[in-house]
């Protein structure tokens, strides 16, 4: 067996350089197809299911091409990460914003930038060495201006749309920073700084809370013991059966607890037994109220409401409403005209709640721990703690100074997507999936949150609302387009261009110059009617942008003819976990802005998988990176290895060995046709016919023919596994087993070849590499340079037999 085709393909790539055979390949053609690249994050080495992903994405272009179609292939970047403005604020020793401050904004972004540059060369060379053939020299960049301009333009639609909108949240605050952190990257980092030990962890608390003109209480799950401080409500489930549980020999007061948890949350312990006597459904608390535990000790003076609710996934059945810290809890105080006790200030001190501890601090891990034991103590002293619950290691804490991050409720953008289920559904059901369980997992309440948005007030409540959070509080990333008036934050204006800023701004602007940085940015003002607008903080959630990436490389702004022409794409294929991250954003943008899907068909595949089974990826350090492959093997094998197991949605394992046995079937198919062809060349022409050459001529045109017409109905419905399938063996007999040994024998046998013979064996293997070219494009440029003149690349032939497998993508 050869060990690898590798020196084979470098020098089929020299050869494309020499023909510039890339512009050869390009259709001129009105009849195009949409090809949408989903931008991959330069954020490290690139490892091999990033590359599964871009040569399915070839074979699709490839395909489309040689069925005469004008493909737009540009390929994406999704840059302006979070993980990139962590990597350099580490590196830098930047731990606050005063640092960041003295370091300097526009040079942290200019180190950003060139970060994520240097990660995209890097993208680029892995993605040749594979034969993937985009239009890499206009590659978009989600950060640059241009793309800015796209964004910037959507969002002012989204917002002329009227699904713009800013209001309370609860999110996760940093006191020593003074800035909100919203998403989950920014508190729940991979490396901790701090961690506690055992014996210091948080536990949860089963606290008792008296009703009102009654000797009972109601029992609910405390999960950070200072939030006690920001109780305001407590909810039930209106239909859950509840137990009342009587404690004869112990002075306590009767306890409801749901009554499929009563055993465990009250469990039974020396000395202390209980009795179930009464049973009632949760209804029957809506007309009774609570006293806050913390009353007798002053402070907490507020009687409480309890509420009746549809549905609850709490432990005791019983809810611990804390509006300033839970966002669902939020929603349902405001629904219902509830007090919002907000009990943590900016600066993460304790206030309105007329306890001792008002004034007192939550900044640092210590703080907390000590507030929430002086708490515990007190409810303790009176009676209130039923027992403790588990222990947990807080690990919030903000990205950069490494403090302590506490929820607080604070004024977002976002962009409303609730109310437009009956929008989003049809959207959904107008697109081809494939597999097209796709299509339910996309009406899956947990596609809509919690990963796609990062939002940390999803991770534990994943379908609280259907609201973008759209904003983010750091440096390096796309600001949002919003000035408001210095003196009235309800009124601001949504800029839709640098040209629409460059004409408004009080500064001097060119347009085409304009970079759009916070560094720039925040210091344009815009005057209008007297009033002095500013430009907001925040940025756009990094996900936003490659969300927008159809409207942006189908033109928009800038050319709204080709933009009408082309939007939505065609087809984009991404993997498995993206309907919950880049499929949706683009839903939720594509409604929002344009009232449909963005893309008419979408394909998931599944992840690589190394040896024990699991994901391969970066942040789990079990990666392949594709130049240890592709050395060793070759590009083709890799290619074909991936697509003849591609199946939508599964994982794939990677087989060394298979791999192995598809680098030694290349070598074998070439070792062939090289022998045939100098056998052609090494024995004399004569006039004549030889029956049993005609007939093997005839037998290989009926096969090849035959195999055609069934590998372009697997590709119509991108069915890459089975296309390759009836492929490989069909070439592989006709070079190893069947047409060529016959040819070379009987050459071999009477030293000559009728004349013929060569226009047949070169017509053979020019419609072979006409049917490889789009799974293995080196060695079907190999075969077909055998047999041409070399000023042609195979790349730029059609499908043979008039086949044309994309056109039905278009229907």
């Amino acid at each position: 067996m050869q060990d690898s085709i590798r020196p084979l393909e470098k020098e089929i790539m020299e050869f494309w350089n020499e023909i510039n055979a890339y512009d050869r390949a390009q259709r001129d053609t009105e009849d195009e197809l949409f090809f949408l690249d989903g931008p991959p994050n330069p954020s490290g080495d690139t490892h091999l299911g990033t590359v599964w992903n871009k040569i399915l994405k070839d074979t699709i272009i490839r395909v489309g091409r040689m069925s005469e179609y004008a493909v737009v292939d540009r390929p994406g970047f999704d840059t302006q990460l979070f993980i990139t403005e962590q990597r350099i604020a580490s590196e830098r020793g930047i731990e606050s914003l005063a640092a960041l401050s003295d370091f300097g904004v526009e040079t942290f972004e200019q180190q950003c930038h060139q970060l994520e540059s240097d990660f995209i060369e890097t993208l680029k060379d892995d993605f040749q060495d594979c034969g993937i053939w985009m239009d890499w020299d206009n590659s978009y960049r989600t950060d640059s201006p241009a793309y800015a301009d796209s964004a910037w333009w959507t969002f002012s639609r989204i917002a002329d749309n009227g699904y713009l909108a800013k209001g309370d949240q609860v999110v996760n605050w940093c006191p020593e920073c003074r800035a909100p952190r919203y998403k989950r990257s920014e508190v729940d980092t991979a490396e901790l700084r701090y961690r506690d030990p055992p014996e210091q962890q948080q536990h949860t608390l089963f606290v008792a809370y008296p009703i009102v003109g009654k000797t009972a209480a109601l029992v609910t799950r405390v999960s950070e013991r200072w939030e006690v401080l920001a109780n305001s409500f407590l909810a039930v489930e209106h239909n859950d059966e509840y137990v009342k549980l009587s404690f004869p020999d112990f002075s306590r007061p009767d306890l409801y607890v749901a009554a499929d948890s009563y055993q465990t949350v009250v469990p039974e312990t020396e000395g202390v037994e209980f009795e179930v006597v009464d049973r009632v459904s949760g209804s029957f608390f809506a007309s009774h109220s609570y006293e806050h535990p913390l009353t007798e000790n002053g402070g907490c003076d507020h009687g409480g409401q309890i509420l009746t609710v549809d549905s609850l996934s709490e432990r005791t059945g019983i809810r611990h409403g804390t509006p300033a810290t839970s966002e669902r809890d939020r929603r349902l105080a405001t629904t219902h005209d509830l007090l919002v006790l907000e009990p943590i200030d900016e600066a993460g001190r304790i206030r309105n709640t007329g306890t001792p501890f008002d004034g007192d601090g939550l900044r640092t891990r210590e703080e907390v721990r000590s507030i929430g034991d002086e708490i515990q103590q007190s409810l303790a002293e009176d009676g209130y703690v039923i027992r403790r619950g588990a222990s947990h290691d807080r690990t919030d804490q903000c990205w950069l100074c490494g403090g302590e991050v506490l929820p607080r409720i604070d004024t977002a953008w976002y962009i409303k997507l609730d109310g437009l289920k009956d929008q989003i559904d049809r959207a959904i059901e107008s697109t081809e999936w494939y597999p097209n369980t796709t299509e339910a997992e996309m009406k899956s309440p947990s596609s809509w949150h919690p990963d796609w948005s990062r939002d940390p007030r999803f991770v534990h409540e994943p379908a609280v609302n259907h609201d973008w959070l759209i904003e983010q509080e750091s440096t390096w990333g796309l600001p949002m387009p919003i000035w408001a008036a210095e003196t009235d934050p309800n009124d601001y204006i949504v800029i839709e261009s640098r040209a629409e800023l460059s004409r408004r701004a009080d500064q001097e602007i060119e347009p085409d110059d304009l970079i759009p940085r916070k560094s720039v940015l925040d210091n344009i003002t815009i005057t209008e009617g007297g009033t002095t607008y500013q430009r907001v903080s925040g940025i756009f959630a990094d996900r936003y942008s490659a969300g927008l990436a159809a409207v942006a490389v189908a033109g928009a702004p800038d050319d709204m003819t080709m933009f009408d022409q082309r939007f939505p794409a065609d087809i984009i294929v991404e993997a498995r976990d993206q309907p919950s991250i880049w499929f949706f954003m683009q839903l939720a943008i594509g409604v929002t802005g344009f009232d449909e899907m963005p893309f008419d068909r979408a394909l998931m595949h599944g992840f690589l998988t190394d040896e024990n089974g699991e994901k391969m990826s970066k942040s789990v350090g079990n990666i392949v990176t594709p130049g240890e492959v592709v050395d060793r093997y070759g590009a083709d094998p890799v290619r074909l290895y991936l697509l003849k197991n591609t199946r939508w949605n599964r994982d794939i394992p990677v087989e060394w060995d298979e791999i192995e046995t598809l680098t030694s079937l290349l070598a074998d198919m070439i070792d062939a046709v090289d022998t045939a062809l100098a056998l052609v060349d090494s024995v004399p022409s004569v006039t004549g016919h030889d029956t049993a050459l005609a007939r093997a001529y005839t037998n290989a045109l009926s096969a090849i023919e035959r195999e055609s017409d069934r590998i372009t109905e697997s590709l119509r419905s991108f069915d890459f596994a089975a296309a390759v399938d009836r492929l490989l063996p069909l070439i592989y007999s006709l070079t190893t087993r069947s047409y060529l040994p016959t040819v070379i024998q009987y050459g071999e046998d009477n030293e000559q070849l009728p004349t013929e013979v060569q226009t047949e064996l070169e017509h053979i293997l020019e419609l072979l590499a006409r049917l490889l070219a789009p799974y293995s494009p080196h060695i079907a440029e190999r075969i077909y340079q055998s047999v041409c003149d070399g000023e042609k690349t195979v790349h730029e032939l059609s499908f043979p037999f008039g086949h044309q497998p994309a056109a039905v993508w278009q229907e």
